[in-house]
């Protein structure tokens, strides 16, 4: 018998901590914008982008709505931190 490293009983999920996270959503979307330059955004699946980051179509729904999302992926909050700073400004 052989040790496997590997046996799902003590192998760890890399989205399972806080960290984990942030190494998928950085990985979705490096592989989004490698295979948007390389293929281009038309051609380029959502499919395509979870596979090329090694994780599956759901998880890549986890972290993104679209694959517009993919490239853009702090695009709500950068809109909110404009909205606050404007905010700011006027009722001043």
């Amino acid at each position: 018998m052989t040790d496997a490293p590997d046996e799902p009983a003590t192998r760890t999920r890399r989205g399972s901590s806080a960290q984990g996270r942030a190494e998928v959503r950085r990985d979705l979307v490096a592989a989004a914008v490698r295979l948007f330059h390389e293929r281009g955004y038309e051609i380029t699946t959502v499919d395509d982008i979870a596979a090329a980051a090694g994780v599956g179509r759901r998880t890549f729904f986890r972290y993104f709505r679209s694959k517009e999302d993919a490239i853009s992926p702090d695009h709500e909050a950068a809109l909110a931190r404009v909205a606050r700073s404007i905010s700011t400004v006027i009722c001043r």
